[in-house]
């Protein structure tokens, strides 16, 4: 699913939306052109040293977008003109991205789309998002190669119940929530552990999170964590002599009721498929991705 369906998808639901999808693509098309191209020179004043700006139809040629280039690195924000009402929308696109992995819409930490009401605050807020000026150091918030990095948000994670599909069984990962650092870690993990997706899937619903990482190994984290090996740290501090008490047992809540437990984002494994479906915080799903590379 393209950056454009994505944003369409969570705010033109509507029975009469989906009679009249032509009418509506050519009127938020000619919108985001006009604006898209008119923007181009000022976003280029704007923008740091050595990125670049053009304006392009997307692939589905809905809308018009207006992309953001750093100097290096693969991946790009496209920018979503104003229109229908809303005002610019910032998606992050790596081409190099695993299979199904190529745009992510950057949005609050309440899981809405980060509608920016002006060109010159959608620029600072792609460009925090996709700075290709960061360290190469690896973390929560980073794409692994260290070239990219994407706001830092926690997330729930679990699987829907075999006999009561509206149920999920979830636990809390604090760091590391985004889209773009959590299924790449996902894909680590589940290498990690031998392929087996019904085996990731009971060690990540014994514990909550404060981050999930493959390259953990067994012990006391440096911040006093319990330590996982290949799988993460939890959540709860171990003691002085290195023990944690018993994890409570994983949450239990209605699909429908998700977005009660405040979270920006969900992710549901299905051990039969290996793969994995993204939710917004509102329980919405996003995308589905392989947990194979």
């Amino acid at each position: 699913m393209s950056f454009q369906d994505r944003t369409d998808a969570m705010h033109h639901r509507s029975s009469s939306a989906c009679t009249a999808p032509a009418t509506r693509y050519t009127r938020i098309s000619d919108e985001t052109r006009e604006v898209a191209v008119a923007s181009a020179g000022l976003a280029a004043d704007l923008l740091p040293a050595g990125w670049t700006a053009h304006a392009t139809p997307a692939a589905g040629g809905g809308v018009y977008l207006l992309v953001l280039t750093p100097p290096e690195g693969t991946a790009q924000a496209q920018l979503i003109a104003p229109h229908a009402g809303h005002g610019w929308a910032i998606g992050i696109t790596d081409p190099t991205g695993g299979a199904g992995d190529t745009d992510t819409v950057l949005r609050t930490p309440d899981g809405d789309i980060a509608y920016q009401p002006t060109l010159a605050t959608t620029i600072r807020a792609a460009v925090d998002a996709l700075d290709s000026d960061t360290t190469t150091t690896p973390g929560p918030d980073r794409h692994a190669r260290g070239a990219v990095h994407y706001l830092d948000s926690g997330c729930l994670i679990g699987l829907t119940d075999q006999h009561r599909p509206h149920l999920v069984h979830v636990r809390a990962v604090e760091h590391g929530g985004h889209p773009h650092a959590m299924l790449p870690t996902l894909r680590r993990i589940f290498t990690a552990t031998g392929h087996d997706s019904a085996d990731l899937g009971t060690r990540l619903l014994a514990h909550d999170w404060d981050r999930l990482d493959p390259t953990t190994t067994a012990g006391r984290g440096v911040t006093g964590r319990r330590a996982i090996a290949g799988v993460g740290l939890t959540h709860a501090a171990t003691g002085p002599d290195g023990t944690a008490p018993e994890p409570e047992p994983a949450d239990v809540v209605p699909l429908a009721h998700i977005s009660e437990l405040d979270t920006a984002w969900l992710y549901l494994l299905d051990p039969d498929a290996d793969t994995v479906t993204v939710h917004t915080g509102d329980g919405h799903p996003v995308s589905r991705h392989p947990l194979t590379h």
